[in-house]
């Protein structure tokens, strides 16, 4: 028997062999199931947490689907196709094609080759295209179509043109999968959440389902992410950008009578412009962390108008607050330009400060993201186990642009699922965002940079 081939006792067994000796999870098995020309579904969503199973579960289902789609003659000189779409080469080559050849059986893969296009051969003469969104598909008629990081197709229109590839009359088995994360971008969650469409089934996979996980790791990960991504990422629900972006701030149990010690260090963040914020911030032991643990307390913020960034750093420093060389960071808008920095240099040398570190996140990394900022912010204020990193002391004024009156306001736009810009409360929140993303960065929010850029094996 090969090492593909079902076990007509048991067919979970020859899926294990497969899987170097793992049992198939459950969800993984129902997207297999999904595949067999015996099913009704023909549209099927694999929507996958951290961790869950959902790289190996679509790769498994890719193979099935190739398994069953054999060329013969009527295919000539052509070869039956599965159309495998992912968002970029880097993507492609990293996790899609990586997962590929971790799940496909040694020997399986005959042919493979790179250029002009991504193609793979498997002993039956089905062929596996591995293309870019980007990539040059129009006129392709295929079996079936898999598009990874669904999620990521903000236009359904490329969703609907991958989908329509998938018409070829000599398959034994016509089928779309969609895998990803959770996310509805504004067409996802409707075009698969329907419990009454017998053609379609989405399939959610949780990670504390995926019993090849070590003990201790989903609550590793619950103390890394806020509760709202808890419920995305570990628990596949589906998350909505709309509402409250800081919905975890609550006044009650964030605002605290704790004025700080202006004889410890602080760090500070400084968004620049007409309407500028310096938002001054210690670091404190927390009780609910885990031991040596870092969390934050807000103790001052400026919110000054029309005044330049030396004139805003002189001001910060005659309030008495201390820089310590070697230790404060004063984070800073990644668009303030070189003249601004030169001031801020020249301020602290004249302090003697030249020691203290400047950190100005370059565009395009990913710490500079400013829903990576969010999401440290959104875990830092309350993670999924609880815990609390960030406060603010009760003596912050409430004023139109200050915190008090910001973190309740700050809105996600229901249209573009990006934060709402008003040149009001963003820029307090944008120099906040700055420390946070600095002093408490998020693992979680590291890896799921915009609840987009992550891809992890499955075991």
């Amino acid at each position: 028997m090969s090492k593909f081939e079902p076990d007509p006792r048991n067919p979970a067994a020859g899926i294990a062999r497969l899987l170097g000796g793992q049992r198939i999870l459950r969800s993984q098995l129902d997207v297999l199931l999904a595949t067999l020309g015996s099913s009704l579904i023909t549209l099927l969503g694999v929507f996958g947490a951290w961790r869950g199973g959902k790289t190996t579960g679509e790769m498994l289902a890719a193979l099935s689907l190739g398994i069953q789609n054999p060329w013969i003659e009527d295919y000539g000189g052509n070869r039956p196709t599965t159309l495998m779409v992912t968002e970029t080469v880097t993507v492609m080559r990293d996790s899609m094609y990586a997962a590929l050849t971790e799940v496909f059986p040694e020997g399986v893969i005959v042919r493979e080759v790179r250029s002009p296009a991504w193609d793979i051969e498997i002993p039956n003469g089905h062929v596996y295209s591995l293309r870019t969104d980007r990539g040059a598909i129009e006129g392709a008629t295929v079996c079936s179509t898999l598009v990874d990081e669904v999620h990521k197709m903000h236009h359904k229109k490329s969703y609907v043109n991958y989908s329509a590839r998938a018409s070829d009359a000599r398959a034994a088995k016509n089928m779309v999968i969609a895998c990803g994360l959770p996310i509805d971008n504004g067409w996802l969650r409707e075009e698969f959440d329907r419990p009454d469409d017998a053609r379609r089934k989405a399939i959610y996979m949780r990670t504390a389902d995926n019993t090849h996980l070590p003990p201790g790791y989903v609550d590793r990960l619950r103390s890394s992410c806020s509760a709202r991504e808890a419920r995305t990422l570990l628990d596949a629900e589906w998350h909505v950008f709309e509402g409250a972006i800081y919905d975890e701030f609550d006044a009650t149990r964030h605002f605290a009578r704790d004025v700080g010690d202006k004889r410890r260090p602080v760090h500070i963040g400084l968004d620049a412009g007409h309407q500028a914020a310096l938002v001054v911030a210690q670091e404190k032991e927390r009780l609910l962390v885990r031991p040596g643990e870092r969390g934050l307390v807000v103790v001052d913020e400026m919110l000054p108008d029309g005044t330049s960034v030396e004139g805003i750093m002189r001001s910060f420093l005659s309030r008495g607050w201390r820089l310590q060389p070697g230790y404060s960071y004063i984070c800073v808008d990644p668009r303030i330009d070189d003249d601004q920095l030169a001031s801020i240099r020249r301020v602290l040398a004249e302090h003697g400060l030249e020691g203290v570190a400047i950190e100005q996140k370059i565009r395009g990394d990913i710490a500079e993201s400013v829903l990576y900022g969010i999401r440290c912010v959104q875990a830092a204020l309350l993670d999924a186990a609880g815990n609390v990193r960030l406060t603010f002391t009760s003596d912050l004024p409430d004023v139109e642009r200050g915190l008090r009156r910001s973190l309740v306001k700050y809105r996600w736009n229901p249209r573009t699922r990006q934060p709402v810009k008003d040149d009001k409360v963003d820029h307090v929140l944008d120099a906040l965002r700055y420390i946070v993303a600095h002093v408490l960065p998020s693992a979680a929010a590291a890896r799921a940079s915009e609840l987009d850029d992550f891809t992890l094996p499955s075991r």
